[in-house]
């Protein structure tokens, strides 16, 4: 083991997972980042806090959109 491992393995989604299950990861476990990779296991996007949040706003906002619509 080298000073540069991690202790235990870093928790990762898939580009094909579910957005609210990522989600909950992340809050689960107190994440700062997520870690998402492609079909083959590389690395494809880091999503911090920030963005998560906005998109979970964007997505609120637009769930009340459609919402109050006849």
């Amino acid at each position: 083991m080298r000073a540069g491992d991690p202790a235990e393995p870093y928790p990762t989604v898939c580009t094909d997972d579910d957005a609210v299950d990522a989600a909950r990861l992340s809050v689960e476990r107190r994440l700062p980042a997520l870690l998402v990779l492609d079909r083959d296991g590389r690395p494809y996007a880091i999503v911090g806090e920030r963005t998560r949040t906005a998109g979970a706003i964007s997505a609120a906002r637009l769930m009340e959109h459609f919402l109050d619509q006849p």
